[in-house]
């Protein structure tokens, strides 16, 4: 009789245990699995200038895709790691057709048996590999999403600010955020105190700086705009061959300035 108690006791124990476990750590043993269950998530919000996407040159669609690819495999192997998608045109503060991928796979199976269990870690990973296969598919088509002419006409990447205030938090306990934007980065809207680089760019690195600090308090007047938010983000705004046409030789600096007017530091910035 007491040999039974004794065994039913470590077999309760046993059960307690096995409940007790946490499948964010049942991994510890394999690598990938681990580091996706137990990393720090990260967000991207990539934003997609249909009318760049559709005029790109074949190295620049190249360099698009190579970024958005970057982006999969820098966040979403982490659970919760999230990727937002927004298109620039003439109407980009609607956010219409906007996208989000999340990591999300299903926690694995915690079994007591080390086979078991890293039998079920390893179908974790494939699992969260193939999600990212399937979200890299989509991103990739998503430069050929067709929208309606009528916002195609212009291009709001003022825009892209607000969006930015709208989308992340001002918290900055979490890792900063990466703001990817793929466009000839080519600002053209109609209004008395918009830009049009389309048909006047920027002549010198001088003007494209002055105008750009003249811009950051017109945006700040125009959209609802947080710029403690707007510091706190990592900017990669990808043009490839665009920033070799003649109207775009002094863009590049104007984006520098406008991010710096908004107190993004320079090592913060990539204009590629």
């Amino acid at each position: 009789m007491r040999w039974f108690c004794l065994f039913f006791l470590i077999a309760t124990l046993g059960c307690s245990s096995e409940a007790q476990r946490d499948p964010l750590t049942a991994c510890a043993d394999e690598n990938l699995a681990h580091e996706s269950l137990t990393g720090i998530p990260r967000t991207a919000l990539v934003f997609i200038d249909r009318s760049s996407s559709v005029t790109a040159s074949p190295d620049t669609r190249r360099a698009f895709e190579a970024a958005l690819r970057q982006q999969v495999e820098a966040i979403l192997p982490v659970r919760g790691g999230t990727i937002q998608v927004f298109f620039v045109h003439s109407r980009t503060t609607g956010k219409a057709d906007a996208r989000t991928f999340v990591q999300d796979a299903p926690l694995p199976r915690v079994s007591p048996y080390d086979s078991e269990q890293r039998q079920a870690c390893r179908q974790y990973v494939s699992e969260v590999q193939y999600r990212m296969r399937a979200a890299r598919d989509s991103l990739l088509r998503l430069l050929d999403e067709q929208v309606t002419t009528s916002v195609t006409e212009a291009t709001d990447l003022w825009g892209i600010f607000e969006v930015i205030s709208e989308t992340l938090p001002a918290s900055n306990e979490m890792p900063p955020a990466t703001v990817l934007v793929l466009s000839d980065l080519l600002e053209c809207m109609p209004g008395p105190e918009r830009r049009c680089f389309e048909s006047r760019p920027p002549t010198s690195r001088a003007q494209a700086e002055a105008w750009a600090r003249e811009d950051a308090e017109r945006i700040q007047r125009s959209y609802r705009i947080r710029p403690e938010v707007l510091r706190q983000a990592h900017y990669v705004l990808i043009s490839g061959d665009f920033a070799n046409r003649e109207e775009s030789r002094y863009v590049r600096y104007y984006w520098f300035a406008l991010l710096e007017a908004f107190g993004v530091p320079y090592e913060q910035i990539s204009i590629q």
